[in-house]
């Protein structure tokens, strides 16, 4: 019998260790702590702690079973929600207010229910210790949801499992962008384009350009996460809830909260069968009602400051970091044009409304069509990112340097593959290159890293894979003769394609939408594995085609980036 103490996400890693010493106190024969995706066995060896263990699951289908349920769940409760919101916003019917905070809900439920099925039958006769944190589900943050539901289906499957309560660093309290602020006149400025883009961190100095190049009033609303300012484009303040609530009439304060309470009773009936726990239940009804209640608020300063003199075209990205469904309801009312940035070049996940008139603008390598909740296609135009495209042409030569781009394993902080196929396919490449006299260079993601496990599984010394993080992926692509993009694509193809370096995506699985549309297959092939060896036998044995695939892919993309016009053109 072991004892394994569960870090479920990289905030657990330092109170996993210490409860692992206690126990160890308390005379239990070796705990350890126990992790359940590659990222975090990383994180830990970063931080020093070489004891964590990984445990590997087998493919447990995150990707599409988890996904494909939490879309369906998502639009039930929102197609409920919206019912009810109706009352007091009728155009909230379609907008789907919460969506993305519901698809990362249900995602955690469905997906830690999966790895539980999947891990039960390796743990027959372990006990399972797993740190519980003090807080509801929120987009963005570590929450007992993924503790909770493993550890309801774990003890179903008959394993023993110990909660132990964990205390999160506190969140920061709500606030709102106020578009009645004076810092931009107050109601008397003339607002006909209305902004609001979080997460869009590395476009958002060239969207601002081109915003004020248009030569519209703009207005940005600043997100009160993940926002990512517009230099130079006027912005209102954020401010608490509350001040906007003291604005509404004692009429709208008491509709407002008579629906926010027939709204709780809603979501509990809804989240009864998902969350075990009476206590556990009320703090993530009440944390999920408090973010209907500011969508609210939102709509009712939007209509206080622009219901006279509505803006004429909202501006938004797709990741809603909350307030996307009142910025929505308010578009429908006033007919506002709506426009859709990515916040990441393209769309891969679903927009979250219903058939909303929303037009797409999306990158020339997006792959496949955008679509909202109920997975029908939306309006799409080619957005020009002002990417300068210089095509290096390379003279034909032997194929002696394969780059191999690895992209993220995990989805909010689970394990998408089976880690044994998974490195299977990487040592089935290398074991190529080294047959062959290939010098084979191996990038992991920066910012989700498996290096521990791919250096392990590999037989790598861990200063030869570091010395291939170094600089950006152009510099990395430079030096190779062909890119290999490994599982889950990278947007961050486009660098290596610019580079007049060949890219082929290698599957070791089946893609969901979600993560084969971050690049198109017409541009990159998406091939099995076995296939992929076979084009580089072809490859190694005539430089020519690996010459004409390169030339191939930049008159693809050439011919997509064609079709692109600025933001400016569409506002």
């Amino acid at each position: 019998m072991s004892d394994r103490v569960l870090a479920l996400h990289r905030i657990d890693l330092h109170s996993a260790v210490q409860l692992c010493g206690q126990l160890a106190a308390q005379g239990l024969h070796e705990p350890v702590v126990t992790v359940l995706e590659p990222v975090l066995l990383t994180h830990a060896h970063s931080l020093g702690m070489a004891q964590v263990q990984l445990l590997p699951t087998p493919d447990c289908d995150i990707s599409h079973g988890a996904t494909a349920r939490a879309l369906a769940a998502t639009r039930l409760v929102c197609g409920e929600v919206d019912e009810l919101l109706a009352e007091l916003v009728p155009e909230s019917r379609g907008a789907a207010w919460c969506a993305q905070w519901w698809q990362h809900l249900h995602f955690a439920v469905y997906g830690y229910r999966q790895i539980a099925r999947g891990m039960a039958p390796r743990l027959r006769g372990d006990k399972l210790h797993i740190l519980l944190p003090d807080s509801p589900h929120r987009y963005g943050h570590h929450s007992f949801v993924p503790g909770l539901v493993l550890s309801d289906r774990l003890r179903r499957a008959g394993l023993s499992v110990q909660l132990y309560a964990s205390t999160l660093p506190p969140v920061d309290a709500p606030l709102l962008p106020d578009p009645l602020s004076a810092e931009h006149g107050g109601s008397g400025a003339a607002v006909d384009l209305l902004c609001h883009l979080p997460t869009c961190f590395a476009d958002a100095g060239h969207f601002a350009s081109e915003v004020l190049a248009s030569g519209r009033s703009a207005l940005n609303l600043p997100a009160p996460q993940f926002d990512a300012p517009l230099p130079g484009v006027p912005a209102c303040t954020l401010a608490p809830p509350g001040l906007m609530a003291d604005r509404l009439t004692a009429s709208q304060r008491g509709h407002l909260e008579s629906t926010m309470d027939q709204l709780g009773n809603l979501l509990t009936g809804h989240l009864q069968p998902l969350l075990p726990g009476a206590r556990m239940l009320s703090a993530q009804v009440n944390t999920l009602v408090a973010g209907y209640r500011r969508n609210a608020l939102l709509f009712f300063a939007l209509e206080q400051r622009f219901a006279q003199q509505p803006p004429k075209t909202l501006l938004l990205s797709n990741h809603d970091a909350e307030l996307h469904g009142a910025l929505y309801s308010f578009a429908r009312r006033h007919g506002v044009r709506t426009l859709l940035l990515p916040h990441a070049k393209i769309f891969n996940e679903p927009v979250g409304s219903h058939g909303h008139d929303v037009l797409c603008l999306t990158h020339p390598l997006q792959g496949g069509a955008a679509q909202d909740l109920d997975g029908a296609s939306m309006p799409m135009a080619t957005l020009d990112f002002a990417e300068t495209w210089q095509l290096r042409s390379r003279p034909p030569g032997p194929l002696t340097t394969i780059g191999i781009v690895l992209n993220g394993l995990a989805s909010n902080a689970m394990c998408t593959v089976d880690v044994a196929v998974y490195l299977s396919g990487l040592k089935d490449l290398r074991a190529w290159c080294l047959a062959n006299g290939i010098d084979c260079r191996i990038r992991c993601r920066p910012n989700g890293s498996a290096i521990s496990v791919v250096c392990a599984a590999l037989g790598i010394e861990l200063e030869a894979l570091i010395r291939h993080q170094e600089g950006g992926l152009a510099d990395f692509a430079r030096t190779c003769d062909l890119v290999l993009g490994y599982d889950v694509p990278t947007s961050g193809v486009l660098e290596v394609l610019r580079q007049g370096v060949p890219v082929l995506q290698a599957l070791c699985r089946r893609l969901c939408p979600q993560e084969w549309r971050i690049v198109s297959p017409a541009v990159v092939p998406q091939l099995p594995l076995a296939e992929v060896l076979a084009r580089l036998d072809g490859f190694k044995a005539d430089p020519l085609l690996l010459a004409a695939l390169a030339r191939r892919q930049a008159s693809q993309y050439l011919q997509l980036a064609a079709e692109a016009r600025p933001l400016r053109a569409w506002l």
